[in-house]
């Protein structure tokens, strides 16, 4: 007999179902944000000098 059935099932993945998503959402929008930020200074890393 299985403990996982019905509302229970839903409950142990939804989890995944909620965070996956947004962790690919964050790191898209920060390669995104590192992209935009290399082509507008031209360069990788923060200037030395900061």
């Amino acid at each position: 007999m299985s403990i996982a059935t019905g509302k229970s099932r839903l409950l142990l993945y939804s989890p995944l179902k909620l965070f996956l998503p947004v962790s690919a959402l964050f790191f898209v929008l920060g390669l995104i944000n590192y992209l935009h930020t290399h082509l507008d200074t031209g360069r990788l890393i923060a200037p030395e000098d900061a």
